[in-house]
C-alpha cells in the first residue's frame, strides 16, 4: 500500500477512503479529546474535594439536621441545580 502511494504520488488515506489526510482537522480533532480529558479529570477532582469537605463537616458536626437533610435529597436526586440555588 505504501508502495503503490509513493508511486501515484499521494497518501494511503486518500487510496484507502477517496480523502486527503488533513493534519489541521486531525489536530483540532486531538485537541478536543485532550480537553475533553482535562474536563474530566477537573469534575473529578472537584467532587472529591467537594466530598471530602462535606465528610469533615459532618464529622466535626458543624452540620444542621436541616443540612444533612439537603445533602442527603440531593445525592438521592442528583440535582446539581440545588447547589446553585445554595440548597432552596
Amino acid at each position: 500500500m505504501v508502495k503503490i502511494s509513493e508511486i501515484l504520488n499521494t497518501s494511503c488515506d486518500y487510496l484507502l477512503t477517496g480523502k486527503a489526510f488533513n493534519i489541521a482537522e486531525a489536530k483540532n480533532l486531538a485537541a478536543g479529546v485532550a480537553q475533553k480529558k482535562e474536563n474530566a479529570a477537573d469534575v473529578a477532582v472537584s467532587f472529591a474535594v467537594i466530598a471530602g469537605l462535606i465528610l469533615l463537616a459532618i464529622g466535626l458536626g458543624i452540620l444542621t439536621d436541616k443540612d444533612k437533610q439537603n445533602l442527603s435529597d440531593l445525592l438521592k436526586t442528583g440535582d446539581g441545580e440545588k447547589l446553585s440555588q445554595g440548597g432552596k
